[in-house]
């Protein structure tokens, strides 16, 4: 929680209508592929962050098949999910407890303490954000057909770029 209160208190200081967090996923599967947007649905901004992870995984989506990849959708997904062993969560939830009684939450069972911090919604942020956003998984790095016909092309983050900016803009359309 340390590390990511400072990114999202200068998000909410600039006053950003939104915060996209680009990433690449991975798993110990390599044949497991595709595109996944997550965000938060719950909060004030919940609508917009749903609203959001859809225009943007749509955009990307489009602009990577009309690039000639042929990309997986694995669609939209809660930021709410068991990343880690109820061990682990008991010593980050006891780590954090003061910020999560501050926040109004049981840290003993807190169900929204395993939200992604960066989207502004979890409890073991001293500040939540004010803004909409997203968690972009744009493909498995750990899949090596992914990584060869898609990854490595020198295009690629070009046809990323342009499908996660076609998106945004979709988004300010349907406001």
């Amino acid at each position: 929680a340390e590390r990511m209160q400072p990114r999202i208190d200068q998000i909410n200081e600039f006053g950003a209508d939104m915060a996209i967090s680009i990433h690449f996923n991975g798993f110990e599967d390599r044949t497991i592929r595709g595109t996944e947007i997550y965000y938060s649905n719950t909060g004030p901004n919940q609508e917009n962050n749903k609203r959001l992870a859809q225009n943007l995984h749509n955009s990307l989506i489009d602009e990577m098949r009309h690039a000639g990849f042929a990309p997986t959708g694995r669609g939209i997904l809660s930021d709410r999910y068991n990343r880690y062993t109820p061990d682990i969560y008991a010593r980050i939830f006891a780590h954090n407890a003061n910020t999560i009684a501050e926040n109004g939450h049981n840290p003993a069972n807190c169900y929204d303490c395993q939200r992604l911090l960066i989207l502004g919604n979890n409890p073991m942020s001293k500040n939540m954000g004010s803004y909409a956003g997203a968690l972009v998984e744009v493909e498995f790095l750990s899949n090596p057909q992914v990584v060869e016909e898609f990854i490595m092309r020198p295009d690629s983050l070009d046809i990323i770029a342009s499908g996660l900016a076609k998106g945004i803009i979709a988004y300010f359309e349907n406001e």
